[in-house]
C-alpha cells in the first residue's frame, strides 16, 4: 500500500489496529488521509472514536495545500459531500505525485476495502 511516509503508514496502522474489523471502507478511507498529514492528524486524532469519526466537528487550521485536500476528501467520503473536484487534484500545484498517489489508495480503500488496496505499489520516480 502507499503511504506518505513511515509515520504515515505507523499511525495508520496502529489506528486501524485498534478498530473493529467490522468499521466501514469509508472510515478507512478517511482514516488513511487523515494520518496520511501529522500537522493535519495532531488538530483531528481527539474527534476520531473507535467507530466513528466526527468530521463535522473538526476545525483543522493553517493547512497547506495538501492538508486541505486530504481534509476535504475526507469530508467527502465520510458525508458525501463534493468539496474536491477533479481540477483541484489534477493540479500538481496543488498536490505533489506522490500525494496524489495517497489520495487515490484512499479511493481504492472506500471502493474496494484496505486487503485490495495493500496491492497498490508506488513507484518511486513518480515524486
Amino acid at each position: 500500500m502507499i503511504y506518505r511516509d513511515e509515520r504515515h503508514q505507523h499511525t495508520f496502522e496502529k489506528e486501524r489496529s485498534i478498530r473493529p474489523e467490522s468499521v466501514s471502507r469509508k472510515f478507512l478511507a478517511a482514516l488513511y488521509l487523515l494520518t496520511a498529514d501529522g500537522g493535519l492528524w495532531n488538530q483531528v486524532w481527539d474527534q476520531v472514536t473507535i467507530r466513528k469519526i466526527y468530521i463535522d466537528e473538526m476545525h483543522p487550521k493553517n493547512l497547506n495545500g495538501t492538508s486541505y485536500v486530504f481534509f476535504s476528501a475526507a469530508r467527502d467520503i465520510l458525508t458525501g459531500s463534493r468539496n474536491i473536484n477533479l481540477v483541484e487534484i489534477a493540479d500538481p500545484a496543488l498536490l505533489s505525485m506522490g500525494a496524489y498517489m495517497v489520495l487515490c489508495t484512499a479511493l481504492a480503500i472506500r471502493a474496494y476495502g484496505v486487503e485490495k488496496a495493500v496491492r497498490i505499489q508506488f513507484n518511486k520516480e513518480w515524486e
